[in-house]
């Protein structure tokens, strides 16, 4: 990890020295964002995006990849995320190699993917490697992100991939030509509209397609079988409604042909006539729109070590009722999206953007104490009204519980660190509500988690209790502190009332029991009826 941070490290120089181009406009005088001259914005992507409290205990190393990822991210027209960055100052040891030219030269190369991108797990016979850089700007003429892999330090020399993986684009090279050349492939060269370089774009056919001697038929299922000698459910026998279901639950084998089978395919069950479906302990993995649009599913289990429900993949179902416990267990962005369950009981790991969006009928839910996050937009338009979030929460996203005018009662534990962290604008090309272009979240005011109204139960002198007053929202304080008690002597007494007024002319800290009023706030008010408390005694 200490090789590819003094990359990054060599990176952050290029941002100061000289401009760093990432499909955008280049950085000069006028347009660079820098921490220097952007503190406030800098603070705001600290905590917000970044979920960073305490920046001076961080290594030099990590400050750098901090200011880097800031620079590089802001420092653009287009809306890109430093991804390998983000995900090494996380230390994820699971970003892959970093690419070169060799490696993609070798005749065992198919192609790269991104596994930990909304659609990269169907990948299976991809090299995985986290990208440098996404690029979530969708246009009119560009349908899908693209994804950047540098070849060297500072992205001057990379290889360009669309987000469809039917091919990437690599620099022009004697080398490269001759590779191309030898190997019989088909390319256009392209010239990249923002900084003007020229690619060899290498057509769809290039990319060599699934092993066919790794493809297994088994009841008119068909599966994958990975290097590492599981298999992938990679379409299902109901897909598309190609057959009409008559059995009263579908149920997916633990084994086929001796491997085991660890995960449902991107989209195996698509627009599938399916009711009730029972998955095998041995899935880890539902990939991305692996359930779209079944709308007749109503029932379906999660097993106990489930690591991964993808982007949009139970979108459009029928479910009733949702019970998940599993503690290692990341959901996707809108992967319940448009589900309409009563009942939901929800234990995992990380709660992502839009996951139960629209879930207009969600009238009772619970949150396991394995919730570490609760990203933006998570729950709107629930109907449940009385919101307990989980004793080990650390962050909730912003508008996580919005949308609907409905105020809310939302219980918040001492453990959460940030509330309002902000969310990954993705833009849409969707037909029915035309271009949306994707926004800088930094540059954005975004609403509170709750609607107005709502009511915030938590403890004194915590995210909660600071959220609360910031937003104007009622606080209910939690804390066991005897009413009236300013100076914290353990009684009641006509010294309370002393230090409760030197208090509110800011001359002297008091205890929380000074709050009569049960507001979350110490002021003229609770002197009133402190001041009864006193003469009634």
């Amino acid at each position: 990890m200490k090789k590819f941070i003094s990359l990054f490290l060599s990176a952050v120089l290029c941002c100061t020295y000289s401009p760093v181009c990432v499909n955008a406009v280049e950085m000069t005088e006028d347009t660079s964002v820098t921490v220097e001259n952007s503190p406030e914005l800098w603070e705001r992507f600290l905590k917000y995006d970044l979920c960073i409290l305490d920046y001076d205990s961080l290594t030099s190393e990590e400050k750098d990849l901090c200011k880097f990822i800031f620079e590089t991210e802001q420092s653009t027209t287009d809306t890109i995320y430093c991804e390998r960055a983000r995900r090494t100052l996380l230390h994820d040891e699971n970003i892959g190699e970093r690419l070169t030219l060799d490696v993609i030269k070798s005749p065992d190369f198919y192609n790269v993917c991104n596994k930990y991108s909304d659609f990269g797990f169907s990948r299976y016979h991809f090299t995985h490697c986290v990208p440098d850089i996404i690029n979530y700007d969708i246009t009119p003429e560009k349908d899908c992100f693209t994804y950047e892999y540098w070849l060297d330090d500072n992205g001057d020399n990379k290889i360009i991939q669309d987000g469809s993986y039917v091919g990437f684009k690599i620099p022009i090279t004697d080398e490269n030509w001759e590779y191309l050349a030898l190997n019989g492939f088909r390319y256009d060269i392209e010239t990249d509209s923002l900084n003007g370089k020229e690619y060899y774009k290498i057509l769809n056919n290039f990319a060599k397609s699934m092993s066919e001697e790794n493809i297994i038929e088994d009841d008119g299922n068909t599966y994958y079988l990975c290097p590492d000698n599981t298999l992938v459910l990679i379409e299902s026998k109901y897909i598309y409604g190609r057959i009409v279901s008559t059995e009263e639950t579908v149920v997916i084998p633990e084994k086929v042909n001796g491997y085991p089978v660890t995960a449902i395919g991107f989209s195996a069950f698509t627009n599938a006539t399916i009711k009730k479906i029972a998955l095998p302990e041995t899935i880890e993995y539902i990939e991305a729109d692996a359930f779209y649009n079944c709308q007749f599913l109503e029932e379906i289990n999660f097993p106990e070590n489930l690591k991964y429900i993808g982007n949009s993949a139970f979108w459009y179902t029928n479910l009733k009722d949702i019970k998940i416990n599993c503690p290692e267990l990341i959901i996707g962005r809108a992967s319940f999206a448009q589900v309409s369950p009563v009942t939901a009981e929800i234990n995992a790991k990380s709660i992502g953007e839009l996951a139960f969006s629209a879930c207009n009928n969600l009238e009772n839910l619970k949150l396991g104490n394995d919730i570490e996050e609760i990203k933006s937009n998570a729950f709107t338009n629930i109907k449940c009204t009385d919101i307990v979030l989980p004793e080990n929460l650390k962050y909730l996203g912003t508008e996580a519980f919005y949308r609907d005018s409905k105020p809310k009662k939302i219980t918040i534990p001492k453990s959460v660190e940030i509330i309002g962290t902000l969310p990954l604008s993705h833009g849409s090309d969707n037909l029915s509500i035309g271009y949306i272009p994707p926004l800088n979240s930094l540059l954005q005011e975004y609403e509170c988690v709750a609607p107005n109204g709502s009511i915030v139960s938590g403890y004194y002198d915590t995210e909660a209790h600071s959220y609360a007053l910031a937003h104007n929202l009622k606080f209910n304080p939690l804390d066991d502190v005897i009413s009236g008690d300013a100076n914290d002597d353990g009684k009641v007494s006509i010294a309370d009332m002393v230090s409760l007024s030197q208090h509110i002319l800011n001359s002297r800290d008091v205890s929380w029991g000074a709050d009569l009023t049960k507001d979350g706030r110490i002021d003229s008010f609770d002197m009133v009826l402190m001041r009864e408390m006193i003469l009634n005694k």
